[in-house]
């Protein structure tokens, strides 16, 4: 009768460790459950510059000033050179952002379920969020920059940030879910996008990220359905997926889109008033990036340390402790390829 033997699929690649991949799958569960769960920093979109350091904890880029328009030259005049100016943004590290747990070793013993690797998503799932909701904070605050211009020369840096502002009480009175909600919305995206083109936006890698009631309520604009709508013929009418919208590629951004006062952070560039109340404020109902294809994206991040997650017995104290940490911060770059449509009734 021949033997059968159960592969010992946890061993190491040397096979000296009869469980060597163990710490590797709490690696894996982690970074993994961090890049699915991340929207913008390791999304589809080309909407984020990234620079990778190391020595410092900080990065550099530069932003070219608007040149004056070319002149009619006679031959024999003597040019002497145009001015010029260039801007820069120095982003800096923001300080470790750390998920962590402590867990008793008796109870992972006697427990009849495995903690370790649902924990260790979690982790990397929370690490995610946080970054991702700085990043959209920090573009709702860009697209609401002023303009800059320089002191020495006076020549425009840019002119700041493209918002669509429309001036009523909320979301829902704004918007309804019906058509003449979605038909508002479209011609907001629709002046957003002109904005853009003003600036000399490039077309291409726009992309706009809604809340998901405002998906709801695009579901209600039938006249964009059959172009800008992709539907699989086994659902019917019930399976819309939003892809194109006034030359914006559209995305459902779930829990992202700030809608309260947020002061929390101890960065003051990831806080900002998101209400539908007050002088110049507004709750926003869309956020659009785009610009990084061109070198011109408008938001930027500096990575000193990439996510690494440890975990290590701690033998005084008979417990498990898990971490998984990251460095890295973020910044505004160029504020005109950010837009924000926002409503407010003041």
């Amino acid at each position: 009768m021949a033997s059968s033997n159960a592969v010992r699929f946890m061993q190491n690649d040397t096979g000296s460790d009869e469980f060597g991949l163990a710490l590797k799958q709490f690696w894996g569960n982690v970074t993994d459950a961090f890049r699915d769960g991340s929207m913008l920093f390791s999304g589809e979109q080309n909407v984020i510059a990234r620079k990778n350091i190391s020595g410092t904890n900080s990065a550099q880029f530069l932003m070219l000033a608007d040149t004056p328009a070319a002149e009619d030259h006679i031959p024999g005049e003597q040019l002497m050179g145009q001015p010029y100016a260039v801007g820069d943004g120095t982003i800096s590290t923001d300080g470790f952002v750390v998920a962590h747990h402590d867990v008793p070793k008796d109870q992972i013993l006697t427990s009849h379920f495995n903690i370790v690797n649902p924990l260790a998503v979690k982790m990397g799932k929370q690490l995610a969020r946080d970054y991702d909701q700085k990043l959209f904070n920090l573009g709702i605050n860009t697209a609401r920059m002023p303009a800059v211009t320089h002191t020495a020369t006076g020549l425009n840096i840019h002119n700041g940030g493209n918002r669509v502002r429309r001036a009523v009480a909320d979301l829902v009175t704004a918007y309804p879910v019906t058509t003449a909600g979605a038909t508002n919305f479209r011609d907001d995206v629709a002046l957003l996008g002109q904005l853009m083109d003003e600036d000399n936006v490039p077309d291409d890698e726009r992309y706009l990220l809604v809340t998901p009631y405002i998906w709801r309520v695009m579901g209600k604009d039938t006249s964009i359905f059959n172009s800008d709508f992709n539907r699989d013929p086994k659902n019917n009418m019930n399976n819309r997926q939003i892809v194109e919208l006034e030359g914006f590629k559209v995305q459902k951004a779930i829990n992202r889109i700030p809608s309260t006062n947020v002061t929390g952070y101890s960065r003051s560039k990831y806080n900002g008033n998101y209400l539908n109340t007050g002088v110049g404020l507004g709750q926003p109902a869309a956020l659009a990036l785009c610009g990084a294809s061109e070198a011109s994206a408008a938001i930027g991040v500096v990575t000193l340390q990439h996510i690494i997650p440890e975990m290590q017995d701690d033998i005084r104290r008979s417990t498990l402790f898990m971490k998984a940490s990251i460095l890295m911060g973020a910044g505004s770059l160029h504020p005109w390829c950010a837009g924000s449509i926002e409503v407010g009734n003041q």
